[in-house]
């Protein structure tokens, strides 16, 4: 009897498969934790920002003026931004000008830095990270808000920026 042709995978074939299988699958889960990570800090930014934008307004309607949530863009809280949350419940640096806008954070966490400006139609001198948006004040009281994340823990911090005169969230380097 002669052999015929065997039909089949060898071994090697088949751990040559298992392993660009493992290549692929861990390509995926890091991909998709990153993008996990970019979700969850969007969610924060834009809850904050609604937050603040709402106190910010209630601020106005009782004071004609909005807060300035710090001296300078360096004025920021938490102060350095972390892949991992701060806690922000009964924090001793949370900042007054927070307590004074009575912003009502619905979360107890935060991930990324904020601060922000404010001032009068005369007032046109706004911080660095604004003119990085290349922002400039309108004809009329004003605020912004800015995040800085450092999502990934690199280092590169990701910026977001919006401001009184639109709701539009701008970005650089986002997902840092």
């Amino acid at each position: 009897m002669g052999l015929g042709k065997q039909k089949g995978f060898t071994l090697t074939e088949i751990m040559i498969v298992v392993v660009i299988l493992g290549v692929l699958a861990s390509i995926a889960v890091v991909s998709f934790s990153s993008s996990k990570d970019e979700a969850t800090v969007q969610t924060e930014i834009n809850t904050v920002f609604a937050a603040f934008r709402l106190s910010q307004e209630s601020y106005r309607s009782e004071n004609n003026v909005y807060l300035a949530l710090g001296n300078s863009d360096s004025d920021r809280y938490p102060q350095t931004p972390s892949p991992s949350a701060y806690q922000i419940v009964g924090d001793s640096n949370y900042p007054d000008t927070w307590t004074d806008l009575v912003l009502d954070l619905k979360q107890s966490y935060l991930r990324c830095s904020y601060g922000g400006g404010a001032g009068t139609a005369s007032d046109t001198s706004v911080g660095s990270i604004a003119s990085s948006f290349n922002y400039t004040t309108p004809d009329e009281s004003w605020f912004y808000i800015f995040a800085q994340c450092d999502i990934d823990g690199d280092g590169v911090l990701s910026t977001y920026f919006t401001h009184s005169a639109n709701n539009i969230v701008q970005s650089k380097n986002k997902g840092e």
